[in-house]
């Protein structure tokens, strides 16, 4: 029989978050609850979940009521905020101390079929060409990982601590002035990067409370999407943003106090991102980063002291271009757009380079919405009420995050001889173990400590 190695993990880390729930007959079902998310069959539904207890002997399903797993969504007096804060907690302990915390932002869209689920409108598909912009129905989620490894020889891993569903504002059928009015202001205030905004000052406020976290310096890679005054204005202190922006920003330099005139606040202007990244005057600088599959080089030219009028006034900011990487595909040498960056917050041009290795890590969240939708289902679940709209896939992110943890602390990361072995056809092996490798193995010892207590 197998040794039993990510499964007390799990167990360990589940009974720390169970604190977050406070009624002790809800928290009883926190254990089946993620252990049946996580290897329960897909699609990934509350009714997978209650197949996968009743597998473990703990239920009948053709006796037993179903409905309470319903209500430990729908009607328990939990948070999600609470439930991230322990996880953000527990994914700290990988960071070491002194050292600057790593998060990435961004939103992903869940696409869905229903007309009346609470929280679904019609967005922009991100898989539309570029010349013709496509609609799809679905959901809206914003979410913040955290940057993390087990040890520095292997790659990082991006634990998500929050992931929260930002539905848009409805008009209401019929509506009076005063409430289109309402409508319009209410408008204004739901769009995704004031949600963004929301969730950082909330890591930030969670970071000052941990010991000696108010003077840890935080860096945070966006998007472009984020690219704009309600995300980048007045940052947290201690506080770093990089994210990429347009090739042609209307930047200036600043006036020094003894040569202003008059009203003029802003000095000469500075070339675009574009230009920047053009011009040979400019010294180009190479940048080497990462470890395994994460291993980069890249050239890069930095203009610091610069001011961008028209959205962040007189902040300070510095703007990064990255030239463009050569790449073979299909027997042809071909070579990908440069990348123009804006940083600004409590930034020093001495550590540029760990800001814009940050930033070559954004990624990491793109692999961690893959996961959670391909291999996790987030989004299948088919729950109509609007209080399990909202947490069952902040809950089911909640999940993952478990499981990236308990691997690390159990593998350090790697994958191992624990895990099924590979088809021949497989040339290479993995660095680190996939979410379908992890599942699997939970699987396997589930099964193993069922049949053990038999």
């Amino acid at each position: 029989m197998e040794d039993v190695i990510l499964l007390p993990r799990l167990m360990n880390l589940i009974t720390t978050v169970g604190p977050a729930i406070k009624d002790s007959r809800v928290r009883a079902r926190l254990e089946s609850l993620v252990l049946g998310t996580l290897c329960g069959k897909n699609p990934k539904t509350i009714t997978s979940i209650l197949a996968f207890d009743a597998e473990c002997g703990n239920r009948d399903n053709s006796l037993d009521d179903w409905s309470a797993f319903y209500r430990f969504f729908s009607q328990s007096s939990w948070e999600l905020e609470e439930f991230f804060s322990i996880i953000f907690s527990c994914a700290m302990s990988f960071c070491k101390e002194g050292e600057s915390i790593k998060v990435l932002i961004d939103d992903t869209l869940v696409r869905k079929t229903g007309k009346k689920i609470p929280g679904a409108a019609y967005a922009r598909d991100p898989l539309s060409p570029p010349f013709h912009t496509n609609l799809v129905w679905g959901q809206r989620m914003v979410c913040i990982s955290l940057l993390v490894r087990a040890s520095p020889t292997v790659p990082y891993r991006s634990i998500p601590i929050c992931f929260l569903l930002k539905p848009p504002v409805r008009l209401p059928k019929n509506a009076t002035d005063e409430q289109r009015q309402e409508f319009k202001e209410l408008k204004k205030k739901s769009n995704m990067s004031i949600a963004g905004r929301q969730m950082l000052d909330w890591v930030r406020k969670r970071l000052d409370a941990m010991p000696g976290g108010s003077t840890r310096r935080l860096i945070v890679a966006a998007d472009g999407s984020f690219a704009n005054r309600t995300f980048l204005e007045k940052p947290p202190h201690h506080t770093i943003i990089i994210a990429r922006c347009r090739d042609d920003l209307n930047l200036r330099k600043p006036i020094a106090p003894d040569k202003k005139v008059g009203k003029r606040k802003y000095g000469d202007k500075v070339p675009t991102p574009k230009q920047i990244n053009q011009d040979a005057t400019i010294p180009e600088k190479e940048l080497t980063t990462g470890v395994k599959h994460q291993r980069a080089t890249v050239r890069y030219k930095t203009v610091d002291e610069v001011r961008w009028p028209t959205v962040l006034k007189n902040q300070p900011c510095c703007i990064l271009t990255v030239k463009g990487q050569y790449f073979h595909k299909g027997g042809k040498r071909q070579q990908t757009k440069p990348a123009y960056l804006i940083v600004t917050g409590d930034y020093d041009i001495k550590d540029i380079e760990e800001i814009l290795e940050v930033y070559l890590l954004r990624w990491e969240i793109e692999v961690g919405f893959r996961d959670q939708k391909n291999g996790l289902g987030i989004g299948k679940a088919q729950v109509w009420n609007e209080n399990s709209v909202m947490k069952v896939p902040g809950f089911m992110s909640a999940c993952y995050s478990m499981l990236m943890m308990a691997s690390m602390r159990a593998f350090g990361d790697e994958r191992g001889e624990q895990f099924a072995h590979l088809p021949r056809w497989r040339s290479k092996t993995p660095n680190r173990p996939s979410l379908r490798d992890l599942i699997e193995l939970l699987r396997r010892e589930v099964k193993s400590t069922i049949h053990k207590a038999a």
